[in-house]
């Protein structure tokens, strides 16, 4: 079959999709027509699936990947509290009160030196209150925002984005 496009072109090293909506359109249908495999398919929009060469095996005879090396973002949330103690939760309903009363993912447009020192300043004011014992705000997510908002300009200036 004639290439269509040069799949180099088609993806980044990174892995990152760059086909254009006609471009994925045309190789959802040739997927869905047989004249793509599924891999195929995945290879050219950029996708991957990543394997550790190591196998778990299950009662009932499925195997899959272990989760050696992988973020356990299931540690996060413990099981023995109700959802709405939870501490992601808590900083979700923190970003939603921010969303409501700036506009969301206001946070993300913090870009330099002197946002990121109002953060961090804001980050270390409401861990002493969290130490402290204060319990005007939810100082413990007020916390985990303020730190990512430090670590995304940190991370954005470091990818020099």
């Amino acid at each position: 079959m004639q290439q269509v496009f040069d799949t180099e072109k088609a993806t980044k090293d990174s892995g990152e999709q760059l086909l254009n909506a006609g471009q994925k359109r045309f190789v959802n249908t040739m997927e869905k027509v047989g004249v793509f495999s599924p891999a195929l398919s995945a290879e050219l929009k950029g996708w991957t699936t990543k394997d550790s060469g190591e196998r778990e095996k299950f009662d009932g005879g499925m195997v899959r990947d272990t989760q050696q090396g992988k973020p356990r973002f299931d540690l996060l949330i413990p099981l023995d509290l109700p959802y709405e103690k939870t501490t992601l939760y808590r900083w979700a309903m923190l970003m939603a009160r921010g969303a409501e009363k700036y506009g969301d993912r206001n946070w993300e447009k913090a870009k330099d030196a002197v946002a990121r020192a109002r953060a961090k300043g804001s980050a270390f004011r409401h861990f002493m209150q969290w130490f402290c014992g204060q319990t005007d705000e939810d100082h413990a997510a007020a916390v985990f925002f303020n730190i990512t908002e430090v670590e995304y300009i940190d991370t954005k200036e470091r990818l020099g984005l």
